[in-house]
């Protein structure tokens, strides 16, 4: 691979820049559940808690007057590489116990969790109704992860990734035990049969 001379970078939105409880939602309902999901049509609702609709579409999360909640993480390891099943990869917080930094950030994502949770009107007796995006093994041994998905649409990946040494980097550059420094967003809240979910998505990666 050649040198890189590219400019792409992270847009530096550490978490400590973000005020969670300024993170504001709509929430959305199908008209007509009974079509297929390619044709379904939403429409604002706000006469119920999310949790308890029958039809719910989705939460639109916002900041500011951005449909995106991003943040930028830490450098972290991904250990098992790019996931071409599903196009998604696990960032450690490699050192949480250690590391102020990574501790805070994990702090931070959990937090939010918690906090889309209360969106939906979820408390702490139905954690099991809200998939958590930090995998932890069996044994708890390891460091937790952190899962995130390369969008994928249009044949091609929305995904900016760069490396400051080589130039010709793409996704299938990201092998395991990478380091990378990543852009990552949340935009909407789904439900999956009778769970709720929130899927980070990656904007930009850096390999360091």
């Amino acid at each position: 691979m050649k040198r890189s001379n590219k400019t792409v970078k992270t847009k530096d939105i550490f978490h400590d820049k973000i005020t969670i409880h300024k993170i504001k939602h709509k929430h959305f309902e199908c008209k007509d559940m009974s079509v297929k999901d390619c044709d379904k049509e939403f429409e604002e609702c706000d006469t119920c808690k999310p949790k308890d609709n029958k039809k719910f579409g989705y939460l639109q999360l916002y900041y500011g007057r951005s449909p995106f909640v991003y943040v930028t993480t830490p450098i972290m390891v991904c250990p098992f590489g790019l996931n071409k099943e599903n196009w998604s990869m696990n960032l450690q917080f490699t050192g949480i116990k250690e590391l102020a930094e990574m501790k805070s950030f994990f702090d931070f994502i959990q937090n939010l969790e918690y906090y889309q949770m209360s969106l939906l009107g979820l408390d702490e007796t139905e954690c099991d109704r809200f998939i958590s995006q930090i995998k932890h093994d069996k044994k708890k041994i390891y460091d937790p992860n952190l899962l995130v998905k390369i969008p994928f649409s249009y044949n091609k990946f929305n995904t900016d990734i760069y490396s400051d040494e080589y130039s010709g980097i793409n996704i299938f550059n990201i092998s395991k035990f990478s380091k990378m420094r990543c852009d990552i967003y949340l935009d909407k809240l789904w439900k999956a049969g009778e769970v709720f979910v929130g899927k980070w998505k990656v904007n930009t990666i850096h390999l360091v």
